[in-house]
């Protein structure tokens, strides 16, 4: 009867295999689990907000000098209104120039952009309104914060890249 009782224990007894894999099945899974979560993560966002980034840094010296020269046209830019209207919604900015003055016959154009997600990009045109502002309408708006990346052209060529950050109820 000892006999029986020992072949029984012997069953039961972990050993230096059993061990190693259950070491080896616990590291399995969590590699398996971190390498998806990778996978899942870099196909969803790469990490490059900015395409050809490496580019814009050598020529960075240029925008310096953009800069610049768009700071000595003393324009300043407000946001009159940004509101939703139905499903779409108005953008509506005021340019002046550095005496105040109200500048009329520009060309605006910018991109309406989440800031945490990029296929919510809205191109957008502005047209001339009677009180010298200029309106943008959207068809589709959804409430949330929004920034908007805009440029400015005069008829002299003149430009002047701005941004402001938009909160949409």
């Amino acid at each position: 009867m000892t006999e029986m009782t020992n072949t029984t224990e012997d069953k039961r007894k972990i050993t230096g295999r059993h061990v190693l894999l259950m070491l080896g099945a616990f590291f399995g899974v969590i590699i398996i689990a971190n390498v998806t979560f990778i996978t899942l993560a870099v196909r969803s966002f790469p990490g490059e907000s900015e395409k050809k980034s490496y580019m814009q840094g050598l020529q960075y010296n240029d925008v310096l000098r953009d800069r610049k020269s768009q700071a000595a046209l003393g324009w300043q830019v407000a946001i009159v209104r940004a509101e939703r209207i139905g499903d779409g919604g108005a953008l509506e900015v005021r340019v002046r120039d550095e005496a105040g003055t109200v500048l009329p016959f520009l060309e605006i154009s910018g991109v309406l952009k989440r800031p945490t997600y990029q296929d919510a990009d809205m191109a957008l045109a502005f047209s001339p309104s009677t009180t010298g502002t200029y309106i943008a309408q959207t068809y589709e708006l959804t409430s949330g914060i929004w920034d908007l990346h805009a440029e400015a052209l005069n008829r002299s060529g003149n430009r002047f890249e701005f941004t402001a950050r938009i909160i949409i109820e």
